[in-house]
């Protein structure tokens, strides 16, 4: 983690005594080789002082150069509504896509770059889209092997994919819809998406409905990269794979496991206080990670007496049997280990008020990132080892801290693993970690 940010806003619970001093990869141990090998040369001790001159000048030019270099630690950019999804694209080009909330029909969706070789570029609005009602998530399409095709999917109340202009291409106005995704067919009712997520490969997305159900669609990737739509309607895409009755109440996320092929087993939890897992290879029965069911674990746990709703659920990619949930209206983070449903791993109750958002680290083995009604985005390191009393454990502290100047909605941590994206109000910021 980038240490920079414990002398500005994030700060990071590390034994002084530990740290050693930094050195470059060039630096020498012996502090006379360096006089003795200046420009190919051996030095008198006549020429010592002239030495030392020139190595303070050239440290001090450096030094300059330095500070004028030196990298920014926080980005921040301002929209004209309310920020609840902000994603980070996964070309390496480091785009986000932002979405509105706005009590209205109308919407948007705005798409943002950072200009990584520039520390002092300022994050730049390249297009920005109408979306019919409040996207209850956007996400990018899973990296391509060449970068093809672009494509942002939404949900609300049906599945939308936008293809997106690329490179010197794109327009202010640069997104078209490619696809919508109704699996209420034959219905002019639709039931409201509450989330999705996109498999590793691209090929597959499942959606949540307040309907109880979970959808499986094909995405065929190659066809729509071919496709070349000039019709002024919107186009409707029949690839649902698979529809089923996934829980008691809403399902209000779900997510899919990076084990296996990434694609046959996903997770969802509900306003029924369960998370399950659905394996599409044997769905004729499910696995109850977690289950909220008004007993003594449950009152120690979330700390309240009734049943609670599971509102946000996500896995690890780099852990693939971790999974974070939290409930509604509660400041606590839960992490289920898969080997060992019915039970915790580990609960992290360092925020002070209503957890809103979570994010797995794509590189970081453990680590994900929480942001809440309290103004903060903490970075937390999950231990894979279960509790050796067989209780869940507690984390005492978060690696790392970041105060806002609002409640944080929306969490996004970068493929790169350098930034963590926040969204609040009408405010995204961009982290350096």
């Amino acid at each position: 983690m980038n240490q920079n940010l414990r002398n500005n806003t994030l700060y990071c619970d590390i034994d002084q005594n530990q740290v050693s001093p930094l050195m470059g990869p060039e630096a020498s141990s012996d502090p006379f080789e360096l006089m003795n090998d200046v420009g190919g040369q051996s030095r008198s001790s006549a020429n010592l002082d002239d030495l030392l001159e020139e190595l303070k000048s050239e440290a001090d030019e450096n030094s300059q150069q330095s500070i004028g270099k030196s990298k920014k630690e926080v980005y921040k950019f301002k929209t004209e509504w309310l920020i609840s999804n902000v994603c980070w694209s996964n070309d390496g080009q480091y785009k986000l896509a932002l979405s509105s909330f706005i009590e209205e029909y109308k919407n948007f969706v705005q798409v943002v770059q950072l200009a990584r070789d520039d520390p002092d570029q300022e994050v730049e609005s390249v297009l920005t889209f109408e979306h019919p009602y409040p996207a209850t998530k956007v996400q990018w399409i899973p990296q391509q092997s060449d970068n093809s095709l672009q494509l942002i999917a939404t949900s609300a109340d049906y599945l939308r994919l936008w293809r997106i202009d690329q490179g010197d291409d794109i327009k202010p106005n640069g997104a078209k819809l490619e696809c919508l995704l109704n699996s209420n067919q034959g219905s002019k009712l639709c039931a409201p998406l509450t989330s999705f997520d996109w498999s590793e490969d691209g090929s597959s997305i499942v959606t949540s409905s307040v309907d109880t159900t979970c959808a499986i669609w094909d995405i065929n990737t190659a066809a729509l990269a071919n496709q070349i739509s000039t019709s002024s309607t919107r186009p409707t895409c029949n690839n649902l794979k698979t529809q089923l009755v996934a829980h008691d109440n809403h399902v209000y996320d779900v997510a899919w496991m990076s084990s296996g092929t990434g694609k046959d087993v996903f997770v969802s939890c509900s306003a029924d206080g369960s998370v399950r897992l659905f394996d599409l290879r044997e769905l004729s029965t499910s696995t109850v990670l977690y289950d909220d069911n008004m007993g003594q674990h449950h009152q120690r746990v979330i700390g309240r007496k009734e049943r609670a709703s599971l509102v946000r659920v996500s896995c690890s990619k780099m852990e693939s049997n971790l999974v974070a949930t939290f409930a509604s209206d509660s400041s606590d983070l839960i992490i289920l280990d898969t080997r060992n449903p019915g039970k915790p791993l580990s609960v992290l109750n360092k925020h002070l008020d209503s957890v809103n958002s979570i994010s797995w680290s794509a590189q970081s083995p453990g680590s994900i990132c929480s942001g809440a009604n309290d103004s903060q985005a903490l970075i937390w390191q999950i231990s894979i080892q279960p509790p050796e009393t067989g209780d869940h454990k507690q984390i005492s502290e978060p690696l790392l801290a970041y105060r806002a100047n609002g409640k944080i909605n929306s969490t996004s941590w970068a493929p790169s693993n350098i930034w963590v994206a926040i969204g609040y109000r009408n405010y995204l910021e961009l982290l350096r970690v």
